[in-house]
């Protein structure tokens, strides 16, 4: 028997930041590929801790929910998992954060197409894809800074550049140094939730730019998930 886990940070202050999560793991349990697909998450319930044991399966493909490589996805998850424990009888892989997958970058261009207004001519439009950072880990950048290049590289848009809310260069900088120009702003976020509600949207509305919604709210998701769990070494190819 082989199951998914899908690891979040949840919030205590509501189902806003698990929501992509919960609705990711309904889609995957439609499509019958694991015997078992769980949630679990740092700041709500079911919580991570316990979360393996829970788990009648003897596989387990653990994805963590995240946009980036980072304190989260290298200390945290795999502490409250236990996953440096014996675990019994269970043979666990943990998976790249969803952020790192390399499909994530033709979400982040669908998000830019849908937000883009009709009047902005895509040979002229600066995107902004704006990551949380931190200066814990150079890793949480380097994600979102690769998935930058990615969407640079199709040569679509005017500028592609990053901003983070927590490391430089920050939103506020990034936005000055695009006034004047067109800008769709795209949040590197695994939800809508406080972050992209209240610090990026508010900031992008601030200087005129229009804000798209969280690349992780996408259904694209949901493949992304799978193929990130199939690199387990007792996955099925197909």
């Amino acid at each position: 028997m082989a199951a998914l886990l899908l690891a979040g940070h949840g919030s205590s202050r509501g189902g806003v930041a698990s929501l992509p999560i919960r609705t990711n793991a309904q889609s995957i349990r439609k499509m019958g590929v694991f015997d078992e697909v769980h949630t679990a998450f740092w700041k709500e319930e079911p919580r991570l801790r316990g979360a393996l044991e829970r788990i009648e399966s003897t596989e387990v493909a653990v994805v963590p929910f995240f946009m980036a490589e980072g304190w989260y996805t290298r200390t945290v998850v795999p502490r409250e998992l236990g996953l440096g424990s014996t675990l019994g009888r269970k043979d666990v892989y943990y998976a790249r954060p969803i952020g790192a997958h390399e499909g994530v970058a033709d979400l982040a261009l669908a998000r830019i197409d849908e937000a883009m207004p009709p009047h902005f001519e895509s040979g002229r439009t600066a995107v902004l894809i704006v990551g949380h950072g931190t200066g814990r880990s150079h890793a949480s950048g380097a994600t979102t800074e690769a998935t930058a290049e990615a969407v640079r590289s199709r040569r679509r848009y005017a500028t592609v550049a990053t901003a983070f809310l927590d490391q430089v260069p920050t939103l506020t900088s990034a936005l000055e140094s695009l006034a004047g120009r067109d800008i769709v702003v795209v949040p590197f976020f695994a939800s809508d939730g406080e972050h992209v509600r209240h610090d990026v949207a508010r900031l992008a509305g601030a200087r005129r730019a229009v804000c798209a919604q969280a690349v992780g709210t996408h259904a694209g998701v949901a493949s992304i998930i799978v193929a990130l769990a199939r690199e387990a070494p007792w996955a099925p190819s197909t």
